[in-house]
């Protein structure tokens, strides 16, 4: 695996990281001169741009190494290239998945945008409605970014080759990646559907949940593992291997 898995992620990370850097300066430097207060909420745009930056590029870079460990693991515990008929009902219960978790994550996301929103109005005298416009502006950053991540992995999904590959840290599954491995990540539940069990899936069906920890958030995804006829044994004994790794 030459090519970089997550290289477009880290370069949107180091962009978003240097327009926030540069936002920060400009804020200051404006605000020295004009006295307006008003250019400290580009700042305070900027630290949030600079740090949302940094986040990217350490959680893309740390999936693009476990990536490469999966690929190159010896012994996974499951390891297959999904037949055509499965990987379209994988694609649609995938994609259902993934709209339906960052819809969550973006609602959160907007109700502590309000109560700051809000904080600003009634408990700052002095200016206070600069914290519902920073709060309105990262409201719009949140819906744009939720709206532009969930499109890219929709479409990432849909483009994606056939190969699966599960491990006791992390799974590779038609050009999805996961990982829950400590300390960024760690498994919430592992589920074995058998046939009709997951949304009357023709097929059995591991349902893997997981979160993810990104600063002071905790953010939970879900994928599945729509497993061939003739793996169902090996894939039932590599869930019980799964819910052993989550209790330790």
């Amino acid at each position: 695996m030459s090519k970089k898995f997550y290289s477009k992620p880290i370069r949107n990370g180091w962009i978003i990281g240097i327009i926030g850097t540069v936002s920060i300066f400009a804020g200051f430097i404006i605000a020295g001169i004009t006295n307006d207060m008003g250019y400290y909420a580009l700042m305070m745009a900027g630290v949030f741009l600079a740090i949302t930056g940094l986040v990217i590029i350490a959680v893309y870079s740390k999936l693009e190494r476990a990536v490469r460990k999966t690929f190159n693991t010896e012994s996974p515990l499951l390891r297959f290239t999904a037949a055509e008929e499965d990987y379209q009902g994988f694609m649609e219960a995938q994609a259902d998945e993934i709209r339906s978790i960052n819809r969550t994550s973006r609602n959160i996301a907007l109700f502590f945008c309000a109560l700051i929103a809000i904080a600003g109005l009634l408990f700052i005298k002095e200016e206070g409605y600069y914290f519902t416009f920073i709060a309105a502006g990262i409201a719009v950053f949140l819906v744009v970014s939720q709206w532009l991540i969930t499109g890219y992995r929709v479409k990432k999904l849909f483009k994606g080759d056939k190969e699966v590959i599960l491990t006791e840290e992390g799974a590779y599954v038609c050009g999805q990646f996961h990982i829950w491995s400590r300390p960024i990540a760690f498994l919430d539940k592992v589920q074995y559907l058998r046939t009709g069990e997951y949304k009357g899936s023709s097929k059995t069906v591991i349902r893997i949940s997981y979160s993810t920890i990104s600063g002071t958030l905790v953010t939970p995804c879900t994928f599945v593992i729509m497993i061939p006829y003739e793996m169902e044994e090996q894939a039932e004994i590599a869930t019980e291997k799964l819910k052993e790794a989550a209790r330790r």
